[in-house]
C-alpha cells in the first residue's frame, strides 16, 4: 500500500476505510508512531483524500524525518494537488537519504513533466531505468515525455522495450497507441488500443485515444462513442469533456459542445490543476481544442471579435433585452480564458437576472470558491 510510484494507471482497489480505523486506533494507543501515520496517509492516498494523506505524511515525518519513502508518498500526493514544487523538494529530500530509490527517481520525473521541463523528466526516467533495466513504468513514462516532444519513435521504442518486460502491460499499449496516433499511423494506433482494451477495459485513457484517433481519420460516429465511454469511466475528468466537445464543434453540433465546455469547467472540480496548469494534459488536446472552446463560446455569446469580456460586459448590462444565459456562458468563457475573477462576475449577474439553472451557477461558484 505505501510504495506509491506514478504510472497513471487505475488506482489499485482494497478496503481502505477498515485500514485506517485500525491506523486511527493504533495511533490512539501511541501518538508517535510514525509508521501508524505513514500507513493511514497511504490508505487516505489511494482513497483520493490527498489533503489528509499529505496531514499525515507530515506527521510522520514530524516523528521520524530520515525516512525516505515516506518523502516519496507525501512528494506523491503533492502532485495529485498540482502542487508540483512541493513534490520536487520531497523527492529532492528522500533521494538525500536513499540516493538509490528508484521510485523518487520515476515520481520526481513525472513532477519534472507535469511542469514541462522535458529534459529534467527524461534524465529522472533515464536514471530509474538505469537503477533497474527491467522496471517498464519508467519506460512508459519516458515515452509520455518523448511523444510530447515529438520524439514518436523513440516513445514507441519504449513502450516496445516495456512490453518485452511485460506482454500484458495495457498502459504501453495505450502510451504506443497514443504515439502511432500522433504520427499519423491510425490503423496501428487502433490494434494497440484495442490490446490495451482486452487487458484492462476500464482504463478512461485508451479510449480518449481511440476518439482521438477515429476524429482523425473523420469516423466521427466511432470517435464519439470511444469519447463517451472514456467519460462513463472518468465522469469528473476535464480534458475528456474538452476532447468530446471539439468533436462536437466539428461536427456541427455547438449546443452540445457548449454543453461539454461547460461541464468540463463545471463538473470537474480539479479543472485548473487537470487542464489549465497541467502540461501533459494539455499536450493530449492541444491549445487548438482550448482556442476552439473560447472562439465558439464568444461567437453564442456575441462578443465581437477583438473586443475584451469586460468591455462587452457593460454592454451587455446596459442592453434591455438581457439574456440569463448570455452571462452564464460569458463565465464559462472566462473560465476557459483562466479568469476566474471576470468568470465570477459573470455567474453572478446571470443569477441576478434570472438564469433559469441555479444549480450549475452554484456549482461553478463553489469551484471558484475552493480555487488554489
Amino acid at each position: 500500500m505505501h510504495n506509491k510510484t506514478f504510472n497513471l494507471d487505475n488506482p489499485e482497489n482494497g478496503d481502505y476505510d477498515k485500514a485506517i480505523a485500525a491506523f486511527d486506533e493504533a495511533i490512539r494507543v501511541n501518538s508517535e508512531n510514525a509508521e501508524a501515520y505513514k500507513f493511514r496517509a497511504s490508505a487516505y492516498a489511494a482513497k483520493g483524500d490527498h489533503d489528509k494523506a499529505i496531514k499525515d505524511f507530515t506527521k510522520a515525518l514530524s516523528i521520524d524525518p530520515n525516512d525516505a519513502t515516506t518523502y516519496r508518498e507525501r512528494g506523491y500526493s503533492y502532485s495529485h494537488r498540482g502542487y508540483y514544487d512541493g513534490s520536487i523538494k520531497d523527492y529532492n529530500r528522500g533521494l538525500q537519504i536513499d540516493p538509490n530509490d528508484v521510485g523518487l527517481y520515476n515520481n520526481r520525473g513525472f513532477a519534472y513533466a507535469a511542469k514541462g521541463e522535458s529534459d529534467k523528466a527524461i534524465a529522472d526516467y533515464s536514471k530509474a531505468i538505469a537503477l533497474r533495466p527491467n522496471y517498464p513504468t519508467a519506460y512508459i513514462n519516458r515515452a509520455y515525455v518523448h511523444s510530447r516532444e515529438g520524439d514518436y519513435g523513440l516513445a514507441i521504442e519504449d513502450c516496445t522495450k516495456a512490453l518485452s518486460i511485460n506482454p500484458d502491460y495495457a498502459t504501453a499499449y495505450t502510451r504506443r497507441g497514443w504515439a502511432y496516433a500522433f504520427k499519423g499511423e491510425s490503423d496501428k494506433a487502433i490494434v494497440d488500443f484495442n490490446k490495451a482494451i482486452r487487458r484492462n477495459p476500464n482504463f478512461a485513457t485508451t479510449y480518449d485515444g481511440m476518439g482521438y484517433t477515429y476524429a482523425a481519420k473523420g469516423d466521427y460516429d466511432s470517435a464519439l462513442r470511444n469519447y463517451n465511454k472514456a467519460i462513463s469511466l472518468k465522469p469528473n475528468h476535464a480534458p475528456l469533456y474538452v476532447s468530446r466537445g471539439d468533436l462536437y464543434r466539428v461536427m456541427g453540433k455547438r449546443m452540445r459542445a457548449i454543453e461539454d465546455y461547460d461541464n468540463a469547467v463545471r463538473r470537474c472540480p480539479n479543472y485548473q490543476t487537470d487542464f489549465v496548469n497541467h502540461k501533459m494534459y494539455k499536450f493530449i488536446k492541444g491549445q487548438d481544442a482550448v482556442n476552439g472552446a473560447i472562439n465558439l463560446l464568444a461567437s453564442v455569446i456575441g462578443i465581437p471579435q477583438g473586443k475584451n469580456l469586460a468591455d462587452f460586459l457593460i454592454h451587455m448590462i446596459d442592453n434591455p433585452d438581457k439574456n440569463p444565459a448570455g452571462f452564464y456562458y460569458a463565465g464559462v468563457h472566462a473560465l476557459f480564458q483562466n479568469d476566474g475573477v471576470s468568470a465570477a462576475r459573470c455567474f453572478k449577474l446571470a443569477m441576478s437576472f434570472g438564469y433559469e439553472d441555479s444549480a450549475k451557477i452554484q456549482q461553478h461558484l463553489e469551484n471558484l470558491a475552493n480555487r488554489t
